[in-house]
């Protein structure tokens, strides 16, 4: 998933979050995300496996809780709505 490779992460980081995913059927965490002019932020999301009926994963749900504020003394508003991400 390119959404969230900001470079700041490692390999390892992934491969826990992508486990918890599978194994739970979601992880939330703060993460280092990458603008698109490059500057990097930090961010709390929720990531959900959606399954169909017959418990195959068709999508996953992601909801950016918030991004903190400019002083780092804490969260700012939610950033919008979930995205699916396919």
């Amino acid at each position: 998933m390119k959404l969230l490779k900001s470079g700041t992460h490692d390999a390892d980081f992934y491969a826990q979050m992508w486990d918890g995913i599978q194994r739970q059927g979601s992880w939330q965490g703060e993460i280092w995300n990458r603008r698109k002019n490059g500057k990097e932020f930090p961010e709390w999301l929720t990531i959900t496996a959606v399954k169909n009926a017959g418990g195959a994963v068709t999508h996953y749900v992601l909801d950016a809780g918030y991004h903190r504020a400019q002083d780092g003394r804490g969260p700012s508003a939610p950033s919008g709505p979930p995205r699916s991400v396919d």
